[in-house]
């Protein structure tokens, strides 16, 4: 398939070897030039670092048209020449960028929940359209629909408190919980995590979970470390449908849009410039990484971010350093 693509763009003037195409990536480089096949909107950055491994010339993304067009977006932001393809089937055709999506906005019988969220001791954060309770970026509770509970008596929906972290233990949660009110439930949460996230518990699971968003909690506290004023955090860009994932967690400020991340993310810069276009084009951007993390990122053939700093902060999980002189 990806053959019969790169012939139709290249007019047949480019014909891959099956051998070039041996390996773990769907593309090719032919002549220094490199095609690859994304498998999502999020494959830029995989495919910018591929082709820089492969020394190539010229990058071409071919996407299908669920990821084609915000493929496009996305390259057009960074300073690195990259061509955008939209396939369907054997049909190649050149992508038009399509804008960013607009957040869906929180369910109106979400909203009472943001005081009994704030008001246990726990961070109320708009997940990308769903209401979440946040402790050191960890979640331990969402609003959710409670199609089960009959309508008020004006025919307003109803919805209700889900504590947890994660869905088994949300399920958990309800069956051995269920009899205590929201306040209660959600402090007991609260305090477990609290107990356990943090530099001075000891290791522990709830200590290595979302740490992108561990990052931005304790910057949306004190954003000091990074030489900002106050921060507000960012709706995320998709849906998230997993806590162990790497994508990035952004804050915004007066001038700013932070992006904290940890560990491999090959995404990272295409994703933070994304959120910048989105929320305000023309922010600095700042990327806060672990200090571990940082050569991978400035090193890297996804350095192509106009107005982009990298930097670091003391990490939230781990114990201070001792003092030499103390």
């Amino acid at each position: 398939m990806l053959a019969n693509r790169v012939r139709t763009i290249t007019d047949g003037q480019v014909e891959l070897d099956p051998a070039a195409m041996d390996g773990p990536v769907a593309g090719a480089v032919v002549d220094g030039r490199a095609f690859y096949h994304a498998i999502d909107e999020r494959s830029l950055g995989p495919a910018l670092r591929w082709a820089g491994a492969q020394r190539a010339d010229r990058l071409t993304v071919i996407g299908d048209p669920a990821a084609a067009g915000h493929l496009a977006r996305r390259a057009s932001l960074l300073t690195t020449p990259i061509d955008v393809w939209e396939a369907e089937g054997v049909a190649v055709t050149p992508a038009t960028p399509e804008p960013a999506r607009t957040p869906p906005a929180l369910p109106e019988q979400h909203l009472a929940y943001r005081a009994v969220i704030a008001e246990a001791g726990a961070r109320p954060i708009d997940d990308h359209g769903m209401l979440i309770a946040e402790v050191a970026g960890l979640e331990v509770a969402r609003v959710v629909d409670a199609n089960e509970v009959p309508a008020r008596p004006d025919g307003a929906a109803r919805a209700r408190l889900d504590v947890g972290v994660g869905q088994a233990d949300r399920e958990l949660q309800q069956y051995i919980h269920g009899h205590l009110d929201d306040d209660t439930n959600l402090r007991r949460a609260i305090a477990a995590v609290v107990r356990n996230r943090n530099p001075a518990a000891a290791a522990h699971p709830l200590s290595r979970l979302a740490r992108q968003r561990w990052l931005r909690s304790v910057l949306l506290d004190d954003p000091s470390p990074i030489g900002t004023g106050g921060l507000t955090p960012v709706v995320p860009l998709r849906p998230r449908d997993t806590l162990l994932g790497t994508e990035p967690a952004a804050a915004a400020g007066d001038g700013v849009i932070v992006i904290c991340s940890v560990g491999v993310d090959l995404d990272l810069l295409p994703e933070a410039a994304d959120y910048r276009d989105r929320e305000n084009p023309d922010a600095e951007l700042v990327v806060v990484v672990p200090e571990r993390d940082r050569p991978m990122i400035e090193g890297s053939a996804l350095q192509a971010v106009p107005a982009l700093r990298v930097t670091s902060i003391e990490l939230p999980w781990e114990p201070p350093a001792p003092d030499p002189h103390g």
